[in-house]
């Protein structure tokens, strides 16, 4: 009669008996599990700050007042390169407009971490949006 080997043996320790048990799990969640207690506890950490929307990449920019004004002069370039833009054109008819003033535009700038261009077609579809909404309310 052969030997069976003891798997009750506390010496033999096995690190990868879960991932074989992953392999044949039906549950993507093991495999999740699995997968996360890989990484070490900054690295989850990170991911979940990232997942919740506790931090992400603005914490990389630093704000300056140079950054800022260089941010807004390129905004307004790159607005001014868009073709069809005629919510925004509208919104320039008014004497005073909002949508003029550094703390508006500040907005689309930070969304777009300062990206002048994403933050201009964000902007331009902004005024879309608004200019549909307001002209089905007065319809």
């Amino acid at each position: 009669m052969a030997a069976v080997p003891n798997n009750n043996n506390s010496n033999d320790h096995d690190d990868d008996y879960l991932r074989r048990d992953v392999g044949s799990h039906q549950s993507p969640d093991a495999l999740l599990a699995y997968e996360l207690n890989q990484l070490s506890f900054k690295e989850r950490d990170e991911i979940n700050e990232e997942v919740h929307g506790v931090r992400d990449r603005y914490d990389l920019v630093e704000e300056t007042p140079d950054l800022i004004s260089e941010s807004l002069q390129k905004l307004s370039l790159e607005i001014n390169a868009i073709k069809h833009k005629p919510a925004y054109v509208k919104s320039q008819s008014f004497a005073s407009t909002w949508v003029n003033t550094p703390e508006f535009r500040l907005i689309f700038l930070r969304c777009a971490i300062f990206n002048a261009r994403k933050a201009a077609a964000r902007m331009v579809a902004f005024l879309e949006l608004l200019d549909r909404k307001s002209t089905r309310l007065n319809s």
